[in-house]
């Protein structure tokens, strides 16, 4: 029985595995406290004002503003060019590959179509994992392999049906 009859109340006996388990519980607290506080007080900026330049900091007071050389002023405009140049090529890129993919795309909204990009995603996820498996050895991979390939072939298979058959 955990409790007497004391002066007619009732008295529970605590046993001191408890108190125990209570005192490491609140200690433990208490120290996990202190570290996130202490991490806190760490995280904080003490040094103001600094900016940081190839590991030396300089003082923002002490940073001065040179005007440009010949040189430097030419680099920068051929750099300038450079990157003008890239950004009209990376559109004429991207203007081609909307009209390729418009013509080509994926529509996954097509209730035939949608099964054969299925397959093919599956039967790509299945071989992708399936290289990881071997080389990492992992069976856990390896059943996601199986079960990529298994989907492939059944959206595969669905896709077949639908498309040549009477359904």
């Amino acid at each position: 029985m955990l409790g007497e009859i004391y002066e007619g109340k009732m008295v529970i006996f605590v046993p001191e595995i408890i108190k125990i388990r209570t005192m490491k519980r609140k200690i433990l607290t208490m120290l996990l406290a202190a570290v996130v506080i202490c991490q806190a007080g760490l995280a904080v900026n003490s040094v103001k004002n600094l900016i940081p330049g190839n590991g030396i900091e300089l003082q923002i007071s002490n940073v001065k503003s040179n005007a440009l050389s010949k040189a430097e002023a030419r680099a920068i405009q051929k750099a300038e060019r450079i990157e003008f140049r890239n950004q009209k090529r990376l559109a004429m890129v991207e203007k081609f590959m909307t009209k390729k993919m418009a013509k080509k795309a994926i529509d996954f909204k097509d209730p035939v179509n949608k099964w054969l990009w299925f397959g093919v995603f599956g039967w790509g996820a299945g071989l992708l994992l399936w290289i990881i498996a071997g080389s990492v050895f992992s069976g856990g991979i390896g059943l996601l392999a199986s079960l990529a390939w298994l989907f492939g072939t059944v959206s595969f298979v669905i896709w077949l049906v639908k498309k040549f058959g009477d359904v």
